[in-house]
């Protein structure tokens, strides 16, 4: 009895609380996120990153994603608040599957920088010209056609060179040139090429013994980067075992379970009884909700230390800033 009263006396505060709350405090001005200014941000959260998706893929993507994991948390645990975290973590699974597959693509342009790079050394030894150096890697290079006539494949390193060389061909300077590439491409190891390039255009058929340093580092360069970015795969997977593995255990037991005693003598109601009447109840929500939400946030969480300092990250040249200002 003084327990109801208790409450009861907590409520009609409340509301005499409220009441004099609305009266004397100015009201707020609450302004709805437009939903182009926030896909906005996205993409340019996205851009930087690198990730090659626009906004309104992603935050499709990310909620079908997000939605299949809340529906097989519920199936695994019987609990609906358990699948809520879930919805959100589509796009934290998502956006670390993008991830993944950025680096896999700078691995391998890093690796055909690297071929392209003992092209040109090799083509300087012949004849110590840029134009017959830049028309190797156009000719021979990662992604060239089959035959001279044939253009490179697109977003190759060999197509990279080919624009390079036309721009030279209308008369552009090389500096010029090399610009818009080394913006699109934000690498810091094709940087190094094209201030390689650079010195070589300088220094004319002198040039020699600097480009295959240059070629020496480079694959130095994209060496300790695989080794790097190998041990990050190695990480995130134990991330993804130790955070999704139990959830995706109690699912097969679950499933397997449930496909056992529905086909055999015991009725289907009886199936792990404990866990499906605890989940059912208002602390078994909160247990799920709790579990599901420090899931997320340990996944999301570790793949981001597990990705912090692996994006190699470029400074913009003078020459680019003017041209970007321009």
């Amino acid at each position: 009895m003084q327990t109801y009263i208790l409450g009861l006396a907590l409520l009609g505060g409340l509301g005499v609380f409220g009441t004099f709350y609305g009266l004397t405090a100015p009201p707020l001005r609450l302004r709805r996120a437009q939903t182009d200014a926030l896909e906005a941000g996205l993409q340019v959260r996205l851009q930087r990153a690198q990730l090659p998706i626009t906004a309104t893929q992603f935050l499709l993507r990310g909620g079908l994603i997000g939605a299949a994991m809340a529906a097989a948390a519920y199936i695994a645990s019987g609990s609906i608040a358990a699948g809520i975290p879930f919805l959100i973590g589509g796009y934290a699974a998502l956006w670390a599957h993008l991830e993944d597959q950025r680096n896999r693509e700078l691995t391998r342009y890093h690796r055909n920088l690297a071929t392209a790079m003992n092209l040109i050394v090799n083509a300087w030894r012949i004849i110590p010209t840029l134009s017959g150096a830049l028309e190797a890697v156009v000719r021979y290079g990662p992604g060239s056609g089959d035959s001279p006539d044939d253009e490179p494949q697109e977003n190759s390193v060999a197509a990279d060179f080919n624009q390079i060389l036309r721009a030279l061909r209308t008369g552009a300077s090389l500096r010029s040139a090399l610009q818009p590439v080394a913006d699109r491409r934000q690498s810091p190891i094709f940087d190094g090429l094209a201030i390689a390039l650079l010195t070589a255009e300088e220094q004319g058929a002198t040039a020699g013994e600097m480009l295959e340093r240059q070629a020496q580092l480079t694959r130095q360069q994209v060496q300790a980067f695989d080794r790097a970015l190998n041990r990050q795969r190695t990480a995130r997977s134990e991330v993804r075992n130790g955070t999704l593995g139990p959830w995706a255990i109690l699912l097969f037991v679950r499933l397997t379970s449930s496909l056992t005693l529905m086909g055999g003598p015991m009725p289907a109601d009886t199936m792990i009884p404990d866990s499906r009447m605890f989940f059912a109840t208002p602390v078994g929500n909160l247990v799920g909700f709790v579990a599901g939400a420090i899931t997320i946030g340990m996944y999301t969480l570790s793949m981001r230390i597990a990705a912090r300092g692996l994006r190699l990250e470029r400074v913009p040249t003078e020459h680019g800033r003017e041209e970007a200002k321009a």
